[in-house]
């Protein structure tokens, strides 16, 4: 009766995650983030190195935080990394310096390094393992929700920099509210069989088939975000497009965004092995496409598909991640691979950049190459991960 009782309290950890990403997904300012910080006194330039200082600071702080969660629980983790969320949002609202600014950068990556891998181990814990990715899937959907609603209000209202940046802090203040009425899902048990961290790092850095796995999704993530994020823009304006024009595909891509949730549809419907290797080649096509692309219609077309493919992509991921971890220490080994990824993301970043200043219809065609690529990385990691367990 107890064990039902307590799986029942665990489950409930599902709603109040959504929730959270609900919120922390209304960042009311997202589309003049830019230039808030330029009215406040902060330069490009400047911009750049706070960014790029943020960016090494989360990357040196993955495993220590994911330690510290396997130490202290990863709901308390979760409650003290969203409680700099919070002030981060509220240093944001006063920040007029480039002190400031760095300042909110700091304690952005205190959150964003303590969240990582925390809120994935928890939804896993919470849930049958069957059903992760389809949890992370609708985790995601939450998040892109928030992201709607907070853009439609700005647009709506026509909300002062200012408000918006309040009404941001306001709704990081609310998912600090709901991560108090999440439930521990790390027992006494996992405790007493955790691992250690030389050991775990050891486990990764001698699996080549996770190590390719992982770099895979290092260049997906990276080929993925020049597409949508980085590029899209030159890509619309090169087409023709008005600014105006460009705001709409914001929104379209938002809306796109919510199909992420039948990730786990095409993995039932196909297997780990033929649906991700559909996902991922379907991304390296769009991008290819994109590169002979002249129409904005058409480029909207293949840049909100690429985005799609990612959200469907991410959760199954995710999933993978989280069923390959055998060892009591969730968090620090999902923190080791959030680590990773990030190395083997820095140099294809720039490279991509340097590439992206050059010549898109070049940028597309190396993404799609990439994507291609990555999926025999892929391909290795399941097929092995298959004769494992058989």
């Amino acid at each position: 009766m107890s064990v039902i009782r307590c799986n029942s309290m665990k489950k409930r950890n599902i709603p109040v995650m959504y929730l959270i990403m609900f919120f922390q997904g209304m960042v009311f300012y997202a589309s003049i983030s830019t230039l808030y910080r330029l009215e406040r006194g902060l330069t490009l330039s400047q911009y750049a190195i706070i960014d790029s200082l943020a960016l090494i600071m989360t990357l040196v702080l993955e495993v220590p935080w994911g330690v510290v969660a396997d130490r202290i629980g990863y709901k308390k983790t979760l409650f003290i990394a969203n409680g700099f969320y919070v002030i981060s949002k509220i240093v944001f609202l006063n920040a007029h310096s480039f002190i400031g600014f760095l300042l909110e950068r700091v304690l952005f990556a205190l959150a964003v390094s303590g969240i990582s891998g925390v809120d994935t181990s928890i939804l896993y814990l919470s849930c049958d393992g069957s059903e992760s990715q389809k949890v992370f899937g609708r985790y995601g959907a939450f998040g892109n929700a928030g992201v709607l609603l907070s853009a439609g209000i700005f647009a709506l209202f026509n909300l002062t920099h200012s408000q918006a940046a309040l009404f941001t802090a306001i709704a990081y203040g609310c998912a600090l509210i709901a991560s108090a009425m999440l439930v521990e899902v790390k027992g006494e048990k996992q405790e007493r069989d955790s691992a250690g961290f030389i050991e775990m790092l050891k486990i990764t850095l001698k699996d080549y088939r996770l190590m390719l796995f992982l770099l895979s999704g290092a260049l997906i993530s990276v080929c993925s975000w020049v597409i949508v994020v980085f590029l899209n823009q030159n890509q619309y304006l090169a087409n023709g497009a008005t600014e105006r024009f460009i705001g709409f595909t914001f929104i379209v891509t938002s809306l796109a965004n919510f199909l992420g949730v039948f990730s786990s549809k095409i993995t039932d419907r196909f297997g780990d092995l033929k649906g991700g290797i559909l996902i991922i080649m379907s991304m390296g096509v769009t991008a290819t496409l994109l590169s002979f692309s002249h129409n904005m219609y058409l480029s909207l077309t293949l840049i909100a598909l690429t985005d799609v493919l990612h959200t469907l992509y991410v959760p199954l991921e995710s999933r993978l991640h989280s069923d390959y971890i055998t060892v009591a220490d969730r968090a620090t080994m999902m923190s080791i691979y959030m680590m990773v990824i990030d190395l083997f993301s820095t140099v294809p970043n720039v490279l991509m950049g340097i590439s992206g200043e050059k010549s898109l219809p070049a940028t597309f065609r190396w993404c799609g190459l990439l994507f291609a690529l990555s999926s025999l990385g892929y391909v290795l990691f399941v097929m092995g991960k298959r004769n494992t367990a058989e």
